[in-house]
């Protein structure tokens, strides 16, 4: 879970994204895939570029 792989941060952002598209007023309809391509997007891109966190280091 704290790898260093982008999965529970494309989560985060899908899940934040969509609390915030809610709040502005959008229906459910559509602020569901939007947010779920967001997270995708970022999950795919990750994917694809080996895009990855820093790791944490408890010897620094």
């Amino acid at each position: 879970l704290l790898g260093p792989e982008i999965y529970v941060t494309a989560a985060l952002l899908g899940s934040a994204s969509y609390i915030g598209l809610q709040s502005l007023s959008l229906t459910a309809a559509l602020a569901m895939p939007v947010a779920m391509a967001l997270a995708f997007v970022l999950r795919a891109s990750a994917i694809l570029f080996d895009l990855r966190l820093p790791k944490y280091d408890p010897q620094r």
